[in-house]
């Protein structure tokens, strides 16, 4: 699996929760908190990736819908640029990194990918939770809907 193009199916998921919570008329605590929860740790795995220690990083900041929506812009930005520059080669290059329990790991850049993207579902689905407990319709964010919407990743 090149987890690259997976990286589309991301991106428009995450864009997605963005366009809910700006149309959201009170926003769920909850579901802030959540999604700065996965672009907090998109950004880490990216600075993992870049050589960075993130340890004391704090995965569950409390940010306001504002700074939230900035961080989401600005992920965005960082992982594209990131993104952009590797070669289907540097997928094999590794990250040696220590977790938020300081137990270090090496681990491949094609995993790291591959967990950030699954990471983000997961997670976007408690967003979806939230919003759906606060009385909103949630956004599709699930695979299928991107695939219907955008068209399938290349193989």
């Amino acid at each position: 699996m090149n987890p690259i193009p997976l990286f589309d199916y991301n991106r428009w998921a995450n864009q997605k929760i963005v366009g809910a919570l700006n149309q959201s008329l009170q926003p769920s605590p909850e579901a802030i908190r959540y999604f700065c929860h996965i672009l907090t740790a998109e950004r880490a795995w990216l600075r993992r990736m870049e050589g960075v220690d993130t340890r004391g990083w704090d995965f569950w900041p409390v940010l306001t819908l504002a700074e939230c929506l900035q961080l989401a812009a600005e992920v965005e930005q960082e992982f594209s640029a990131f993104l952009n520059a590797l070669a289907e080669g540097d997928l094999e290059q590794t990250a040696t990194y220590r977790n938020s329990q300081n137990v270090e790991y090496t681990t491949k850049f094609r995993d790291i990918l591959i967990h950030v993207a699954f990471h983000g579902a997961y997670h976007r689905g408690q967003v979806a939770a939230a919003l759906r407990h606060n009385g909103e319709k949630p956004p599709n964010t699930d695979y299928i809907g991107f695939e219907r919407e955008v068209g399938p990743l290349p193989a």
